[in-house]
């Protein structure tokens, strides 16, 4: 699953949200990294359903439009899967084992860890350490759902790209962090900062919190920028691309500034405020130094700004190509637009690297 490549091989980061294809080339650079391709096409909604792709051939044809602005010569790609049909596990193998035996015997005991059918999933794993245990060591077990891993690969192949490697989105989003460093503070005490990572997608907003590069919790949460673009068709009796258009352009009337974002708003930030303090009250954790904020959705006006007044936590929007150059072919001003919901394809095109 993890994907098996030369050093030199070179990867572009594809994200597929319910909304958007996003494409995004790396390269490393003494000081850091460089952008030196970047396109984003829209998906109609009815594509991508709640990380479930309803029509791999709409997908495709919005692969090969995006393809068509990069201008680039890549055609290997990484891509990522979460949610639901995505199961990761650290589980306890004697040490020593070789490769082959190791696969023997997750797959002999993979029902005690995978609630699927074995035939129906993709392995993968990958030794951590010694385990407390005498003798033995912790392996990251991962399992994914085959048909959604065929889905993306079929859709990509379709676009003209080959994907190398399939990544849970939770070990991208962790790789992703080295990029918005600059954005974490440094505690007084030394330890790592913790960091609650919120993704506000179409639907779905997933929150994600972090400490030193390790994934402490994850959640998806049923509330995403449809529910205010719903409430604006409903106030207003607008069709969705009226609703979405109005909304980008700023023309709707008084009453959108004055009461459906605001309910809006204030219901987001109770649900990402309830979901942290659930965290707290199942781990010996207490406090998150920083909520970064990223994806689509982040952009919505006053949205940082009531996040942090429910939590109570410093809140950001995700910045990840701050420290970054760029090819003179990529669209600055359209990139610089985007970039608080490019951390899943920067973390995917950093595995060209890695």
């Amino acid at each position: 699953m993890f994907g098996i490549k030369k050093k030199s091989q070179s990867f572009l980061g594809i994200d597929i949200s319910c909304n958007a294809v996003k494409i995004i080339e790396l390269s490393k650079t003494s000081e850091g990294y460089s952008v030196e391709s970047y396109s984003k096409e829209a998906l109609p909604p009815e594509v991508v359903v709640a990380n479930e792709i309803k029509s791999t051939e709409k997908l495709g044809d919005a692969i090969i439009k995006a393809m068509s602005k990069t201008r680039t010569k890549t055609r290997e790609a990484a891509v990522s899967v979460s949610g639901s049909s995505v199961i990761t596990k650290i589980i306890e193998m004697p040490a020593g084992l070789k490769d082959h035996e190791m696969e023997d015997q997750i797959v002999m005991e993979a029902d005690q860890y995978i609630p699927f059918p074995l035939d129906e999933v993709a392995i993968d794993f990958f030794e951590l350490g010694p385990a407390t245990r005498e003798n033995h060591v912790d392996i990251l077990l991962v399992a994914c759902r085959q048909d959604v891993i065929n889905d993306k690969v079929l859709a990509l192949n379709m676009g003209g790209i080959t994907p190398k490697v399939v990544d849970v989105e939770s070990f991208v989003l962790a790789r992703a962090m080295t990029l918005i460093e600059h954005q974490i503070p440094v505690r007084e005490d030394g330890n790592p900062a913790l960091v609650a990572f919120v993704d506000v997608g179409n639907s779905i907003t997933k929150i994600t919190i972090l400490s030193d590069g390790e994934t402490l919790h994850y959640k998806d949460l049923d509330i995403g920028g449809k529910e205010l673009i719903n409430a604006i068709m409903l106030q207003f009796q607008m069709n969705e691309k009226e609703a979405e258009i109005a909304l980008k352009e700023g023309t709707l009337p008084v009453e959108y500034s004055e009461q459906i974002l605001p309910m809006y708003l204030e219901n987001l930030a109770s649900t990402i405020n309830r979901e942290i303090q659930m965290f707290f009250s199942a781990t010996e954790y207490d406090d998150v130094d920083v909520v970064v904020m990223a994806g689509g959705g982040s952009k919505i006006e006053g949205i940082v700004d009531k996040i942090q007044e429910q939590t109570n936590i410093n809140t950001e929007l995700a910045r990840p190509l701050e420290k970054m150059t760029f090819a003179r072919s990529v669209n600055e001003h359209l990139i610089e637009n985007d970039e608080p919901s490019l951390m899943i394809a920067c973390g995917l095109a950093m595995r060209s690297f890695t």
